[in-house]
């Protein structure tokens, strides 16, 4: 499930650049958000990443406390 936040990260976030200017070459850094059993929370799902006007990045999730199930202690989440 990692593997699938990364990817999406990559493909969603806008403002990276791939040989850069000038011939430098740049490239995007990585960071996990959201990590299952970390945070107080069980299980992170539905993974969501927009970019505002200005370039802000927002990742948004579920937050399920106890377990991975549909129902139960459940946040909407935001980074």
């Amino acid at each position: 499930m990692r593997l699938t936040y990364y990817w999406m990260l990559v493909l969603m976030t806008a403002g990276w650049v791939w040989g850069g200017q000038a011939g430098i070459e740049t490239r995007p850094t990585f960071q996990d958000l959201f990590v299952g059993g970390q945070g107080g929370y069980d299980t992170y799902r539905i993974p969501s990443i927009i970019t505002t006007h200005k370039g802000s990045v927002l990742a948004f999730c579920e937050g399920r406390k106890n377990n991975s199930k549909d129902a139960g202690d459940i946040d909407l989440l935001m980074r």
